[in-house]
């Protein structure tokens, strides 16, 4: 159980890390204004969606690294702590 929580903090941790350095060398503007889908500019715009999606991705590449089904459950409880920490 201290694994699942240790595992969600640096998930989220990194996740925001990511977000944030996306935001600052301004990539996520530029994917923004390029965009052609309405939906997709809807999910570029929404911390939730973006932070969910980016511990998604990160808990796929830490269970594939590390071989454990634990981080199939990270992006749930990770999202709203990194939406808290943009």
């Amino acid at each position: 159980m201290v694994q699942i929580f240790f595992n969600t903090v640096v998930c989220a941790l990194l996740a925001a890390f990511v977000l944030l350095f996306i935001k600052k060398i301004g990539l996520l503007e530029f994917w923004q204004t390029r965009v052609k889908s309405d939906l997709l500019y809807k999910l570029l715009t929404c911390d939730f969606c973006l932070s969910f999606w980016t511990n998604v991705f990160l808990s796929v590449v830490f269970g594939l690294v590390a071989k454990e089904v634990a981080f199939v459950l990270t992006p749930f409880a990770a999202a709203p702590i990194t939406r808290k920490l943009l």
